[in-house]
């Protein structure tokens, strides 16, 4: 079994392996709910281009590198019509064969018709904010990494799926019948971590009690 960490920020469905420091975890967790906060200023749609602008750029005035970024469009083929394969193959390009088979595994579990309690009260959270009409699905899904000298990377997919569902399980699914097409926004992310811890408790006192609405974090095995 392979252990990870299931990590909640809003809309944004972030994984990190086990020596990823708890810090550099929790400043992931609290960056992206204030900077998802920023953006919601301007854009009222999470599922927008200009969201996906407004968000990056916060990013980076609290203290994350933000380059590489790139708008591209994923359509699924016979063969591979899964949202947790979809997500795998357009990620696999920037995090590498092992991890996007990773994602995809853990991604994939997301659809069993019986999760445990845990995974399903933080998932029905986490789902609840996601920007959904009746013809799309829109959310974000970030790997994180660390590097040798112990800095936190991240690759941030924001994905646009052409498909609406009631539900994060039916979400999931693989769906047989159903080609799909997904519109995706990328950047890779590199916090600079003594910066970040200067305006940390700023932040942390803006957000207030309600950030702890918005972030869950479960370790869990696959």
């Amino acid at each position: 079994m392979t252990q990870a960490k299931l990590i909640t920020a809003q809309s944004v469905l972030g994984f990190a392996k086990p020596d990823i420091p708890q810090n550099l975890i929790d400043a992931f967790s609290l960056s992206m709910v204030w900077a998802q906060a920023v953006a919601t200023k301007s854009a009222e749609s999470p599922g927008s281009e200009l969201y996906f602008s407004e968000l990056t750029q916060e990013l980076s005035r609290i203290w994350w590198i933000v380059e590489d970024a790139t708008n591209s469009t994923f359509t699924s083929d016979g063969a591979n019509n899964s949202a947790a394969a979809s997500i795998g193959s357009i990620a696999k390009p920037y995090v590498g064969a092992d991890r996007s088979t990773e994602l995809t595994k853990i991604l994939s579990g997301f659809g069993d018709p019986s999760p445990s309690p845990t995974i399903a009260q933080m998932l029905t959270t986490w789902w609840a904010s996601q920007s959904q009409d009746v013809s799309s699905t829109s959310f974000s899904v970030c790997p994180l990494t660390i590097d040798a000298n112990g800095q936190l990377n991240a690759r941030l997919f924001f994905l646009d799926f052409d498909v609406a569902r009631s539900g994060w399980q039916s979400f999931f699914l693989v769906h047989h019948d159903q080609k799909i097409s997904v519109n995706v926004s990328s950047v890779d992310l590199a916090l600079q971590a003594k910066p970040w811890a200067s305006i940390r408790d700023k932040i942390a006192a803006k957000l207030g009690a309600s950030a702890r609405n918005y972030i869950r974090q479960l370790d869990i095995s696959f």
